[in-house]
């Protein structure tokens, strides 16, 4: 159905002598947003588990695994809102996977997208498959020489990552929060001289980009950082902080993130042991609203 969509509208543009190329963009932007508006993404949010059974998948239908408070997943949806690619949703409980789940993925892990028989996985896998098959508002850059650069600027936030996400212990001595945000800073200024060098306001240059996608969960969860260390990482970097701010007005974030409290809560349940995927959801919020 989506193919015919698209090539209806590439044989109207074809008429008025468009470029091949723009004819498929245009058509790729017009026919995912209409299919987009209609199609449901989520069956339901809650997450399965072992026991559960595979839920239906149509031919044609593109579903990505997921898990709510996954910052990896949220890279590819951010990818999936911006170009606004209809998609299911099915959410995983990692710590019960279905069988069925392993069947499809034996690595276990999300985001898997899953397109009739071809599966990928792992969130900048997917973000790049996901950009190339559908060339409509590109986040990559065409050029091979700043693609590659984009590329660079992904690894050094790799100790960022590892720093933050041992915060699922729960909350850190304070010898352990000087270390955390000493690491944090180092991490966090080589971004703050990446957007004083290109002078952008996205790390994608005047628009938003793969790269400020590959950022953005993680500054999603400051506010987790701010009230588990009692400091504000962003109040030396103000280009970040700037950067930030311009981020929080994209459509993409606004679809995607969950509000401060549901991921404090998940993290206290992550601590105690017993990760509650569907913090939220449930109504069984954790008392560490009162920290906020």
């Amino acid at each position: 159905m989506i193919l015919k969509q698209i090539n209806s509208s590439v044989t109207l543009l074809a008429r008025n002598n468009i470029s091949l190329a723009t004819q498929v963009t245009r058509a790729l932007t017009k026919t995912c947003a209409s299919c987009y508006a209609t199609m449901p993404k989520a069956l339901p949010e809650k997450a399965y588990s072992q026991g559960s059974s595979c839920p239906p998948l149509a031919q044609d239908t593109l579903r990505m695994y997921s898990m709510r408070f996954c910052p990896y997943v949220q890279r590819t949806r951010l990818v999936l809102e911006h170009k606004q690619i209809p998609h299911q949703i099915v959410n995983i409980n990692l710590m019960s996977k279905p069988d069925w789940f392993l069947d499809i993925a034996p690595l276990g892990l999300v985001p898997t997208l899953q397109y009739n028989d071809r599966i990928v996985y792992g969130s900048e896998v997917c973000n790049d498959y996901l950009d190339a098959i559908y060339p409509h508002k590109a986040l990559n850059p065409s050029d091979p020489f700043l693609f590659a650069q984009q590329r660079q600027h992904r690894d050094p936030f790799t100790k960022f990552e590892l720093t933050l996400l041992k915060l699922r212990r729960g909350f850190p001595d304070d010898e352990t929060k000087k270390q955390m945000v000493s690491k944090l800073l180092a991490s966090l200024e080589y971004y703050e001289n990446v957007l004083s060098t290109i002078d952008k306001p996205f790390f994608g240059g005047a628009e938003v980009g793969m790269l400020d996608y590959h950022l953005w969960p993680w500054f999603e969860r400051l506010p987790v950082l701010t009230v588990m260390l009692g400091y504000d990482v962003l109040s030396d970097v103000p280009l970040l902080r700037q950067w930030e701010e311009r981020m929080q007005d994209d459509n993409a974030v606004r679809a995607t993130r969950l509000p401060t409290k549901q991921h404090l809560a998940y993290l206290a349940s992550h601590a105690a042991g017993k990760p509650n995927f569907d913090t939220g959801l449930d109504n069984t919020l954790t008392d560490v609203q009162a920290k906020l």
